[in-house]
């Protein structure tokens, strides 16, 4: 505020103070991770609820440590299959990372579900077709479906869970 007005520089420094305070006391509120078992269970009614998508984006977040909007933003363009199916290449282009480097980013998963539900999914699919058709909203909704299903709280476990999980599990 005080460099958009500048009458405003030094009139906050109390307000200021008890900011930096509060910061440091209080934790900030984080998404707690997934749980090995939780995100089995979530793949699992995720198919039970005829979303085979989101399905392979649990798992592939989960096992490649990916973000919300990376999971999301899949296509079949951007997944490349091995010969015999043990992995898949998936190519995320210019990601947060691959941004601040100024290169495009790629993970492999070997995970044999992910594997499997991905080449279901975008098995004879154009290369334009995404993992989740709906997005990223879509995704959200589904997920606190799918979270509230296996008895847990949507409130409390968010997108971000599942690749905090991973990191945590791996």
């Amino acid at each position: 505020v005080s460099a958009d007005i500048p009458s405003a520089r030094g009139s906050f420094k109390g307000s200021w103070k008890f900011l930096t305070v509060w910061q440091r006391s209080e934790l900030p509120c984080r998404a707690p991770p997934l749980l090995w078992s939780q995100i089995l269970a979530m793949t699992w009614v995720a198919l039970q609820d005829n979303e085979p998508g989101v399905a392979a984006a649990y798992m592939c977040g989960f096992n490649g440590f990916l973000r919300t909007v990376e999971m999301v933003s899949i296509t079949a363009r951007d997944c490349t299959f091995a010969e015999d199916g043990s992995f898949v290449v998936i190519n995320l282009g210019l990601t947060k990372g691959g941004k601040r480097l100024g290169r495009a980013e790629e993970i492999l998963t070997d995970d044999p579900v992910a594997v499997f539900l991905l080449a279901i999914v975008l098995q004879d699919k154009a290369p334009g077709t995404r993992l989740i058709p709906g997005g990223d909203i879509y995704f959200r909704q589904v997920f606190a479906r799918h979270v509230n299903m296996i008895g847990g709280d949507p409130d409390h476990l968010k997108p971000y869970s599942i690749r905090r999980g991973g990191a945590t599990f791996h």
